[in-house]
Order: C-alpha cells, then sequence, then structure tokens
C-alpha cells in the first residue's frame, strides 16, 4: 500500500510501527598488553569491570540487545598512544599493525570480516621524525584511525551474539602496554525502544 503525501509528512525518525531508525556507532575499547596474542572486544558490556561510556556504549555482553536490529556499514579503528614514542617504539606500533588482524565473528562461526591492520590503517600511519643530531630520537605522542568501508553490510540482528578480535602473530612489545584500541561498528540501527 502505497502511503500518500499527508503520511510521507507526517513520518519521522521514530513511529510506533517501524521504530526509531538512527545512525548509529557501538564502540568498544582494548587496552594494550605485553605478550597478548589477542584482545577481544565488545565482550564485556556497559557497567561491567569497571567499564563505563568511555569505553563503551554496548549494554548486553557480545550482543545486540533485544528490540534492535543493526546494519554495519563502516568500521573505524583508533590507535591512541599512552605515551610519547621514541624512534624504536614507533616502529614497535607499525610492527604491531603488520603483524596484526582484525577479525568480526558472528554466532561462533569463521570470520564475516578478516582484514590484516596495516590494510585496515591505510595511509594513517605517519612517518617517523627523525632527531635533528646524531644519537637525538624524536619523540611523539600519535593517534591513528582506519575507516573500512564495508562492501557488503553486516546485518546484526537482536540477540545476535558477535565479537570483534584483534589478533597477534606476534605478542605486543612492552612499549606499547597500556596503548588503547578502540573500535566502532558505524551504520543503520533501527531500534523498537
Amino acid at each position: 500500500m502505497e502511503k500518500d503525501a499527508g503520511q510521507l509528512l507526517e513520518a519521522g525518525t521514530y513511529n510506533p510501527r517501524d521504530g526509531q531508525q538512527l545512525w548509529w556507532t557501538y564502540y568498544d575499547r582494548a587496552v594494550m598488553a605485553a605478550a597478548v596474542l589477542n584482545h577481544a572486544l565488545f565482550t564485556v558490556p556497559l557497567g561491567q569491570a569497571g567499564k563505563n561510556l568511555s569505553d563503551t556504549n554496548l549494554t548486553v555482553a557480545g550482543e545486540i540487545p533485544k528490540g534492535q536490529n543493526f546494519e554495519v556499514q563502516f568500521l573505524e579503528v583508533k590507535y591512541i598512544e599512552d605515551a610519547a614514542k621514541t624512534h624504536a617504539q614507533y616502529q614497535n606500533v607499525k610492527d604491531m599493525f603488520r603483524d596484526s588482524t582484525l577479525e568480526f565473528i558472528i554466532n561462533g562461526k569463521s570470520p564475516q570480516l578478516q582484514i590484516n591492520m596495516a590494510l585496515l590503517m591505510g595511509a594513517a600511519m605517519d612517518s617517523i621524525i627523525l632527531g635533528a643530531g646524531v644519537g637525538d630520537q624524536a619523540s611523539a605522542k600519535s593517534k591513528y584511525t582506519g575507516v573500512y568501508d564495508l562492501p557488503v553490510p553486516i546485518i546484526l540482528a537482536a540477540k545476535t551474539n558477535f565479537r570483534v578480535e584483534l589478533n597477534h602473530s606476534v605478542a605486543v612489545n612492552a612499549s606499547l602496554a597500556d596503548d588503547e584500541v578502540y573500535i566502532s561498528l558505524i551504520g543503520r540501527l533501527i531500534s523498537l525502544q
């Protein structure tokens, strides 16, 4: 049944029949730990294990809440250094990106997405700035951002179990401990609540 012009003018972001449609981001934060091979995200919800809104906005551990449908269209990764890095430590960041893979897993099955972190971060990798003289080391605290436009959106229905994993083929170097990785799932959310 087609809607007439009057019905279209009365339609908004929220209506009782179709729910609320939003451009939304679900995000989670992992703190890098030395000698670790895996960081799992979206497994601890808001309000548990000390997680607050600066860490995550997912309210249920590892699943889309009841009454929601989320179409993930973009994946954003932010890597934030905890402290300024020397030239050698900056190389450790680049090596970690090269030796790490991001996986998006639904219901414990094979990954829906698997991508090397260096490829995902793309041109966000800054160049090393060397010191002015022999023996000088530049020191900089950086933030890197990579955005991946999913060629096929990932649809997460209500109560769908999922997680995002950052897997390292080489253990994380101690100089990267306490650096932070934020993963954001960006897309269209339909909510009946």
